[in-house]
């Protein structure tokens, strides 16, 4: 009996030591073979060959590939040419941070399946595990349709892409007659931008057509159409709109393809009707203002204001449905101008510039003054902080609203745009803006609504504040006293944005709001805003004759040069 505990003493301390021993061997041999088995590979990385991975660490979802290699069998020449195509790479991550790294050449035959070693060497995989390996997702690049569609809409002579929205179904039938979920990922678009025209009709186009494909049509955001494609009528509104269309393409489950499922396209429709333009005037003067709109032409579209003569060129600022342009006539401008519409928009007109008589005024100052602001240096001072303040970007929205407004209370002209000043006898140059009668201490309020874009001071000007109206239009105000607002800051039509004063240039007797105008790098006349009207002009049918110029201020002439200010 004694015997025996000592027999069973001895066999359990055998078995203790030894299985610590053997499991430790075990584990050596696992990490260290080529061998693949389920207890020495903790993950497989598979990429495909459209740039998809796909981590597999489940017991359950490892075997397929580890059989899938160690059941290949070496080939002694490589079957086929592979110059051309792409594998999917296999990585298996084994226990002891050790890798083995596979090239896998699949086909949707399985049996012209072959795996690639990092030693180059070829391997058949065989018929049975193949079929296993292409219904994962490694397999999905191999389909012909393996995405949601991309759908085509004739545009004129081209066609342009239009994709499907996230969150479609794509289902693919594998090598097992099963269908599973695509993972090739689709290319998607959360919204696509087309046109369409009067009577013609909406046409989109699958590279796999569908079995069904319906429509909802919204006009600001109000169903205007739903039902299917092949019911949707022929749009014929009188204006341009925007429409928002939602296609959804459906292709049935069938015998006969590899595939089927869902899509939605969401689609920015922009519906033209033809475009047209009016011009305010056809004849004009140096200081002048051209107002041209265009009309049925949308946000998106792009259209360019040119005038060669000018050297000018500039956008249009949206209102409403259309889009409104402004082209100065410089002031030193005579002849004939060539007005051209460029872009997905054209048209051109003709406007003749007539001379206009040009006023000479002296003004006296003391000599200390001319130094100080109408000194080569100070001329380049100025000259230097106007360009800096034209070269800011102007919105591209339109910030005024209806009519200008004169900003000086008492409002009259003292000196007209482009008159000749000469300061006491000489130093000669061309007045920018108007001097428009003011008191000292007066508001002085903002000609309509826009953004400070300057608030500081320059020789000649003194205090000086501009502001953006959009659309490259611009107002100044000089000779200011307090400023009460900053660069920034938006202001409306009649808000007080400073006070009248005497800074500046002193001269005889040097009291006046300096004030003017610019659209882009050229400056008109500041009066001409109070009695223009800067809207939408009527349709080109529509066009009242243009009138007249108004005669200027008869009382202008009769003021003593010596008693003007610039």
């Amino acid at each position: 009996m004694g015997n025996s505990k000592n027999i069973l003493r001895v066999f359990l301390s055998l078995v203790i030591i030894l299985i610590p021993s053997y499991l430790a061997v075990y584990n050596i041999y696992n990490m260290n073979t080529d061998e693949l088995i389920i207890e020495n590979v903790t993950q497989i990385v598979v990429a495909s060959a459209s740039g998809e991975a796909v981590i597999y660490d489940r017991p359950a979802d490892l075997r397929n590939f580890i059989k899938a290699v160690n059941e290949a069998r070496a080939l002694t020449r490589e079957p086929r040419d592979f110059a051309a195509e792409t594998p999917a790479h296999l990585i298996v991550y084994k226990i002891g941070e050790r890798t083995l790294e596979y090239d896998m050449f699949l086909n949707l035959d399985p049996e012209l399946c072959v795996l690639r070693n990092s030693d180059g060497e070829f391997f058949h995989i065989r018929t049975e595990d193949a079929r296993l390996l292409l219904a994962e997702p490694v397999s999905d690049a191999l389909f012909e349709f393996n995405r949601l569609p991309v759908a085509g809409v004739p545009q004129g002579e081209s066609v342009a892409a239009v994709y499907p929205a996230e969150g479609g179904v794509w289902r693919l039938r594998k090598a097992d007659d099963n269908f599973y979920d695509t993972s090739v990922p689709a290319i998607t678009a959360e919204n696509n931008i087309i046109k369409i025209a009067q009577n013609r009709p909406f046409e989109i186009n699958f590279n796999i057509d569908p079995d069904i494909i319906s429509i909802e049509a919204f006009d600001n955001k109000e169903l205007i159409f739903t039902g299917l494609l092949s019911q949707l009528s022929d749009f014929n509104f009188d204006t341009r709109k925007e429409l928002q269309f939602i296609v959804t393409a459906e292709w049935n489950e069938s015998e006969f393809n590899n595939f089927y499922g869902e899509a939605v396209y969401n689609i920015d429709v922009i519906y033209e009707v033809p475009a047209n333009f009016s011009i305010s005037n056809h004849e004009a003067e140096p200081g002048g203002l051209i107002i041209i709109t265009a009309f049925n032409v949308g946000a998106s579209d792009n259209i360019i204001l040119a005038c060669p003569e000018l050297d000018y060129q500039a956008g249009f600022v949206q209102w409403g449905d259309n889009k409104i342009g402004l082209l100065p006539v410089s002031s030193g401008f005579t002849g004939v101008l060539s007005i051209n519409i460029e872009g997905d928009y054209t048209d051109n007109f003709s406007v003749s510039v007539s001379p206009k008589p040009v006023l000479t005024r002296n003004v006296g100052a003391a000599d200390e003054n001319l130094a100080a602001h109408l000194s080569s240096t100070a001329r380049n001072e100025r000259l230097t902080g106007y360009d800096g303040i034209i070269s800011k970007a102007s919105s591209a929205q339109k910030l005024w609203e209806d009519n200008f407004i004169n900003p000086s209370p008492l409002g009259g002209v003292l000196f007209e745009f482009g008159t000749n000043i000469t300061v006491n006898m000489g130093n000669a140059h061309v007045s920018q803006g108007a001097n428009l009668e003011i008191n000292t201490g007066d508001s002085v309020s903002a000609g309509n609504a826009g953004t400070i874009i300057y608030a500081g001071r320059l020789p000649y000007d003194g205090n000086l504040l501009v502001i953006d109206h959009g659309g490259g239009l611009r107002t100044w105000y000089g000779r200011l006293d307090q400023i009460s607002v900053q660069e920034g800051e938006s202001v409306s039509a009649g808000q007080e944005i400073a006070t009248a004063g005497r800074s500046g240039m002193p001269t005889s007797p040097g009291l006046g709001l300096y004030f003017a105008a610019s659209v882009g790098d050229i400056f008109i006349d500041p009066v001409i805003l109070f009695n223009l009207n800067l809207g939408i002009l009527p349709e080109p049918e529509e066009l009242p004759e243009v009138g007249e110029m108004p005669e200027p201020d008869p009382g202008l002439e009769d003021i003593a040069p010596e008693a003007l200010p610039e």
